[in-house]
Parts: C-alpha cells; sequence; structure tokens
C-alpha cells in the first residue's frame, strides 16, 4: 500500500491526473482514449496478465455509460479519479516503464485497482444500476411496466372510534 501512496505522487501519475479533465470536457476525445485503452488491454502481448483485464474493464465501462448519457450519478471527483487511472495506464513511461515485460503493468494494474477501491462506493452504485439495466432488457421492453390495478379504498375510522378500540 505505500508503494501505491508514493506512485499515486509521482509525476507521472500527476500529469495522468492534470490530463483527465480536459479528457472529461470532450467527449468524443474520451472516447478515443478509451478505445486506446481498450486496444492495449487486447494486444496479444498483454493477454496473459488477466489481472489488467479485470481491472480496465470496469472503469471502461463506467466511463463509456457516463459518456453516452446513460449513466450520469458519478461524481465530478470520480470521473477524474477513473480517466486519470485509464490515461496513466496508457503511458509508457510512469512509475514502472511499460517495456518492462509483465513488470511494467504492475503499477498500472495497481494504480487501476487503487482507484476502484477509492471509489467503492460508485462503483458499487454503477455495478447495481448496470445489473438492473441487464435485468430489465433480459425481461423485454415492458419490464417494469405499470400496470393498473383496481383498490377498493375503506371508508376512513374516525378517530373517536379508535381510541374506544383501544380502551
Amino acid at each position: 500500500m505505500a508503494l501505491l501512496s508514493i506512485i499515486t505522487r509521482h509525476r507521472s501519475y500527476m500529469r495522468a491526473f492534470s490530463l483527465a479533465t480536459p479528457y472529461l470536457k470532450n467527449p468524443s476525445r474520451l472516447s478515443g482514449l478509451l478505445d486506446k485503452a481498450q486496444a492495449k488491454a487486447d494486444d496479444g502481448s498483454y493477454v496473459y496478465v488477466s489481472a489488467l483485464r479485470n481491472a480496465l474493464t470496469l472503469p471502461l465501462r463506467m466511463l463509456r455509460a457516463y459518456i453516452s448519457g446513460e449513466y450520469r450519478r458519478l461524481p465530478w471527483r470520480s470521473l477524474t479519479m477513473l480517466t486519470a487511472a485509464v490515461i496513466y495506464f496508457l503511458l509508457p513511461f510512469d512509475f514502472i516503464t511499460d517495456l518492462l515485460p509483465l513488470i511494467g503493468l504492475m503499477d498500472d494494474i495497481g494504480v487501476l485497482a487503487w482507484t476502484l477501491r477509492q471509489l467503492k462506493q460508485d462503483v458499487d452504485r454503477f455495478e447495481a444500476w448496470e445489473s438492473s439495466v441487464a435485468a430489465g432488457k433480459a425481461r423485454g421492453p415492458d419490464a417494469g411496466a405499470a400496470i393498473a390495478v383496481p383498490v377498493e379504498i375503506a371508508p376512513a375510522v374516525p378517530d373517536t372510534a379508535v381510541t374506544r378500540a383501544v380502551d
């Protein structure tokens, strides 16, 4: 954990963090960034690193849902941290250079995992939303539609009747 504290104060992470806001203000640019991150994760040389794919998948889904407007319940700080983690992943020369096979990805995985832990409540809400959307699609387009059911309402009981029944 101390190493992650050092990494998140390293100039590469600070640079990634400072670049996050301009990406967030330009959805098409952010979309391109996410495409690059996905392409890097899908690169044949990284396939054997399943931890990388697992750590990267969730931030990419969260940011894509934000860009599309499907999910907007993420605070700005969370969006910035997620974007910074993706940018950090794409930087070839960060705390541990990505030019070192396998070892160079360890800091990237650590930053992605650390970010998700820091944003646990936002991640949990997003995953719950995502599950509800998936469940809705599985039930069909009319799932959750309101159904009118006639309800008979009993006449109001005067307060005096209630107090007599209690006595």
